[in-house]
């Protein structure tokens, strides 16, 4: 909860699929399926199919169009949620969880591997990420994102000053990060 969103940025080889499997397999292994749902985008099919069985795991998608649906449909829950908190008087997710014990909501992270494919294969994923990133965290909704490059015509000033955890792993450009 305290790291919101996470930008993970490396070239081919430097780590960054390992790193995101080492955090997703301890946010499985220490979470409950009923406090934590996840939501994967893998446009290149590689690398994060091994988790579509988990029970944690809503949903592996592979294909940019609906991956935007997936984008969208967490928008959707990020407002439905905050009209929740609205209506029981309070800020962020875990004073509602206290409070509703009985319906606890779940946190979610959604990871996005290779960012810039994704981008680059539909325009709208700049606007709906940017969209989650300064708007899901109280919501508990948190993203990791992926990249090979982080250069800001990859991943836009706005969107990268909200993913304020970064991990850079042998990055090509060290000023594009």
């Amino acid at each position: 909860n305290k790291a919101r969103h996470i930008l993970v940025a490396g070239t081919t080889g430097s780590g960054k699929s390992v790193w995101i499997n080492q955090l997703i397999l301890t946010l499985l292994l220490s979470n409950s399926p009923s406090d934590l749902m996840f939501y994967m985008i893998d446009i290149k099919k590689v690398e994060l199919s091994i988790y579509k069985k988990f029970p944690h795991v809503q949903s592996v998608i592979t294909d940019a169009d609906e991956s935007i649906e997936l984008l969208e449909n967490l928008i959707s829950e990020m407002n439905r949620r905050y009209e929740l908190f609205e209506s029981s008087g309070v800020k962020h997710i875990n004073p509602y969880n206290s409070k509703n014990p009985n319906i606890k909501i779940p946190y979610i992270v959604c990871v996005i591997d290779e960012y810039a494919e994704l981008a680059l294969r539909n325009n709208n994923v700049h606007s709906l990420i940017q969209t989650i990133v300064q708007l899901s965290r109280a919501s508990g909704i948190h993203l990791v994102v992926a990249t090979q490059d982080p250069r800001k015509e990859v991943i836009p000033p706005i969107i990268k000053s909200n993913l304020p955890s970064k991990i850079g792993l042998r990055c090509s450009n060290v000023h594009s990060y």
